[in-house]
């Protein structure tokens, strides 16, 4: 009995120190600065086929919302992780986001009209460190689009109504191809001076000088031709 009552202080003390390495060392995840945890559950509903990413934790598979900098502890029977890279836009550039899961876009499109769907995010990520679950996005970073003074930024609009399918074009005054906001095609109204995020997959932008030009024609540019009478005549001038 009395070996009894000293194993059993021994053996409690024993399994305190292995619950404490077992959680410690199998159920932490401590993401470091510029990291984040993409988090996988491994029990509860079987996603379909067709889609890669849980629309909750009530689902296995890979979940949306990760984790970012500090100290978790999970059930590794439950769940499975993943340390990432945070994505990291620097200074002077944007990121479009592509999303690759959600439903198939409409035929035609290439922009996701919302967050039910796959496919090229409208809207843009501005400089600096963002939480961006590699798996169910793909981050692509662009420069930003500078327009000096003296020039303006003619856009060009690249989804939209197409207007040569019939749709009315309500520009006032308009000639040629400037269509609305919403259609395809040149927009009336350019980009001023500026810095400017713009989605390459959305908009193109034609930066163009609107500053006076001179130029002279003299000394070996002066314009120069031969008379009917076989004189050479030299004209200098400037534009």
């Amino acid at each position: 009995m009395n070996k009894l009552l000293l194993f059993l202080p021994l053996a409690a003390l024993s399994l305190l120190i292995f619950l404490g390495l077992f959680v410690w060392f199998a159920c932490r995840i401590e993401p470091q600065n510029g990291e984040i945890a993409v988090m996988i559950k491994k029990t509860g509903k079987t996603l379909p086929s067709e889609q890669i990413v849980a629309p909750g934790p009530e689902h296995k598979g890979i979940q949306l919302e990760v984790l970012g900098e500090g100290r978790y502890f999970r059930n590794p029977y439950t769940w499975d992780w993943q340390i990432r890279e945070i994505t990291d836009i620097p200074a002077g550039s944007f990121g479009v986001l592509v999303r690759k899961f959600g439903q198939p876009l409409p035929e035609g499109e290439i922009i996701a009209p919302s967050e039910d769907f796959k496919g090229i995010v409208r809207e843009v990520l501005g400089t600096g460190k963002h939480r961006i679950n590699p798996f169910a996005y793909e981050v692509k970073i662009y420069a930003d689009l500078r327009i000096m003074p003296g020039n303006v930024g003619v856009v060009t609009n690249l989804t939209g109504k197409d207007v040569f399918a019939g749709t009315a074009n309500n520009v006032q005054n308009s000639s040629g191809f400037i269509v609305d906001e919403g259609q395809k095609g040149v927009l009336a109204t350019p980009l001023k001076e500026g810095t400017h995020r713009i989605n390459p997959f959305i908009q193109s932008v034609a930066i163009v000088n609107i500053q006076s030009q001179r130029y002279e024609f003299t000394g070996e540019e002066a314009i120069l031709f031969i008379t009917m009478d076989g004189f050479s005549i030299s004209l200098e001038g400037t534009v």
